[in-house]
């Protein structure tokens, strides 16, 4: 297995590195960037974070859809996602996942770890 090193810049430049011989562009964001987004706008945000760790506490409006199931379901997202996970790490590799899929997401570095914001609780049953 490679191990790649992200390195996390702003918005609106391109952090490309290579997987599986080819080159991918990754859009990221830090946190900071998506709380201003998240005040002017209504970004769509997906929490890679298995089922407990989000119940625990996610992003505001964001939709669960676990990097462990992310195969099966990779159709539910689309063009210019946002992607979250604890530190970003996970959801770098899920926007690598995705854009090899043709589907073109942001991750956003920092993750839930940094929100700054309060964070919304699943009811668990």
């Amino acid at each position: 297995m490679e191990i790649i090193n992200l390195t996390y810049i702003p918005l609106g430049v391109y952090n490309y590195y290579k997987s599986n011989n080819q080159e991918v562009k990754m859009q990221t964001i830090d946190i900071s960037e998506l709380e201003l987004l998240t005040e002017s706008e209504n970004p769509v945000i997906v929490d890679v974070r298995e089922d407990f760790e989000y119940n625990s506490g996610h992003v505001p409006n964001a939709k669960n859809i676990p990097l462990s199931q992310l195969e099966d379901r990779y159709a539910e997202i689309t063009d210019g996602t946002y992607l979250i996970c604890q530190s970003g790490a996970r959801s770098a590799r899920a926007c690598q996942y995705l854009s090899a899929k043709g589907i073109d997401t942001i991750n956003i570095s920092g993750g839930t770890i940094a929100w700054n914001g309060p964070l919304e609780f699943t009811d668990r049953l």
